[in-house]
């Protein structure tokens, strides 16, 4: 239902290209044209190089500033890899590029989000994170490079103050010291055997010797704060969030050949861990795991702590959410473009949507939306033939009629506001880059809003409205329409059914309160209870100390506290107890 322009349609198509890219045939159009007319349109027997690069470039256009569906991310993914492997393929910087966010960048505005404690950073626009669904070979040949090799971090308001010399020399004479490098390169290659399966023997940046003559040349500085900035290495502009400058616990000053490091560091963080990551992000290796900074510090400063600890989520389970697995519970941003269309048509390798099903196990409840894969394409306008899918297990097709079956809306944009987009996007441009997009990238407190809900149901998801406009339409397929009166009587029960999801939310929220409320009651009983007889109220006071007890107990306890054994002055009564 979505007008495609002539150069996007082929007389033969690849069916992962869809729906960027159509074939010939899943285009509607009565009466088909004639053989000349598509010819003059620039009908092509299949997409060449040539009209991929040209996609790539239309493509940032169309989607600026908005998401993809799950289908128009496969898709693109498919093209860029398609492009990457034709012979006489050069990265554009105009091309296209899908992001972590699900959005399209141009390939000059993007870079491998390997430091996302950097990017999180930057001004929003300056820099886009590039989708790790991308595979290596497709990123060698786009010349992608890494984020930590565009920025870096550097002093924001001049030199700090040089405190504790003796502490700076020992910590210098730690790092020149001949067998610490011998074996910090032993562990850290170890380590980088571990991540890459490849490796035959250490790196040689990594060598004993390699890792000594880096290590020489630095010293290390203990001073009493620093703030910190990003800039660009090739540029040295300042591209910092405004209010992003922060207090940093260590630098590498690559310029002077030095290390600062904080004079006084937060509890779990000792001067030799903070010297730990200086050295790793000179060696240009991830810092190995540990427990010791979060079991160092309270529970309060966990999550500041985990954050200084620079550790990056594996990439591949951000592009296994960007590939939409099936069998997995939607994101919160493709919950968003669920639609329920039963007599539109669908293609191999679609991205849809189907409830889980009550018996099987996942992360999503029973009944929520998962992603699932069409395997075989259908015509539409039938409502009552069954679609073949491919959800959590691969290996069997699930059979579902249409109505169990939710798609993907577009949010392509029309022609008519590309103009406006593109204006808009060139006002604002600077930094980097020149797009809105993602440029703060995926921290852990941010990934939990991109998570979806998965207790939410099918019918909460699009709405009572399109559920009743959906089976209407199926039943006017069928012939039999529903009348006005019927249509109301569903809406009323559609809308009985959202209330009494809301009135159950209510009851648990005032369970809970309940709850809460008889637990503190207990707590005042508890309280008001003597602890010496555990029987009768209190209603003494004892002056001196200022224990409660019952006034029966009280001659039993001389003139001594059974709680604290100070001296008793005096007992205050305070309550009367009704005869």
């Amino acid at each position: 239902g979505m007008a495609v322009p002539p150069t996007r349609v082929f007389r033969s198509c690849f069916a992962a290209f869809q729906p960027l890219l159509q074939p010939l045939a899943a285009v509607t159009l009565e009466p088909m044209p004639s053989e000349e007319v598509l010819a003059h349109w620039g009908m092509c027997a299949e997409p060449q190089l040539r009209e991929c690069i040209r996609l790539l470039k239309e493509v940032e256009a169309e989607y600026r500033g908005v998401g993809l569906s799950p289908s128009e991310r496969r898709s693109l993914l498919e093209v860029l890899r398609h492009a990457a492997e034709l012979r006489g393929f050069r990265a554009d910087a105009a091309l296209g590029v899908l992001t972590e966010s699900g959005t399209v960048a141009k390939l000059g505005q993007v870079a491998l989000n390997d430091a996302p404690w950097l990017v999180r950073r930057l001004r929003r626009g300056v820099l886009h994170a590039a989708s790790p669904a991308i595979r290596g070979r497709t990123r060698e040949k786009l010349g992608l490079r890494c984020a930590s090799a565009l920025l870096r971090e550097a002093l924001a308001h001049g030199e700090p103050e040089e405190v504790l010399p003796a502490r700076g020399a020992e910590l210098t004479a730690r790092l020149h010291c001949a067998p610490f490098a011998r074996h910090a390169s032993a562990l850290l290659s170890a380590e980088e055997g571990r991540r890459d399966a490849a490796l035959l023997g250490p790196p040689g940046h990594l060598g004993a010797h390699a890792l000594a003559a880096l290590l020489s040349s630095y010293t290390v500085q203990v001073v009493r704060s620093m703030t910190t900035s990003i800039v660009s290495v090739a540029t040295g502009e300042d591209l910092t969030d405004e209010g992003a400058n922060q207090q940093a616990l260590y630098l590498v000053d690559e310029g002077g050949k030095r290390i600062l490091v904080a004079a006084e560091p937060p509890p779990g963080l000792p001067h030799e861990h903070l010297l730990h990551l200086a050295v790793c992000c000179l060696a240009r290796v991830p810092p190995p795991a540990s427990l010791a900074p979060l079991l160092g510090c309270a529970a309060n400063d966990l999550p500041a702590t985990l954050s200084l600890l620079q550790v990056a989520p594996p990439s591949h389970w951000a592009a296994a959410d960007a590939m939409c697995v099936a069998g997995s519970a939607l994101t919160a941003a493709d919950e968003a473009l669920v639609q329920l269309k039963p007599l539109r048509p669908l293609f191999a390798g679609e991205v849809v949507a189907v409830q889980r099903p009550h018996e099987a196990s996942s992360s999503a409840a029973a009944g929520a939306l998962v992603y699932a894969i069409v395997d075989r394409g259908v015509a539409g306008g039938n409502a009552r033939s069954a679609v073949a899918l491919r959800s959590a297990d691969s290996s069997t097709l699930l059979q579902l009629l249409p109505l169990g079956i939710y798609s993907f809306r577009s949010r392509r944009l029309p022609p008519n506001e590309m103009a406006a987009a593109a204006v808009e996007s060139e006002a604002s441009s600077g930094g980097l880059s020149a797009a809105s997009g993602d440029g703060h990238g995926d921290d852990p407190e941010e990934l939990s809003s991109r998570v979806s809900a998965a207790n939410r149901s099918a019918a909460e998801t699009v709405g009572a409205a399109a559920l009743i406009d959906a089976v209407s339409s199926v039943l006017a397929a069928a012939n039999v329409p529903i009348d006005l009166e019927q249509r109301q009587l569903l809406e009323q029960n559609m809308s009985m059914q959202e209330e009494l999801v809301l009135l159950r939310a209510e009851a648990a929220e005032l369970r809970v309160s309940a709850r809460q409320a008889e637990e503190e009651l207990d707590a005042l009983k508890e309280a008001n209870t003597c602890q010496i007889c555990l029987a009768r109220h209190v209603d003494c006071l004892l002056v001196g100390c200022g224990h409660l007890l019952c006034r029966a107990c009280v001659p039993h306890c001389g003139n001594r506290c059974p709680f604290c054994r100070a001296d008793v002055q005096s007992v205050a009564n305070f309550y009367a107890p009704s005869s």
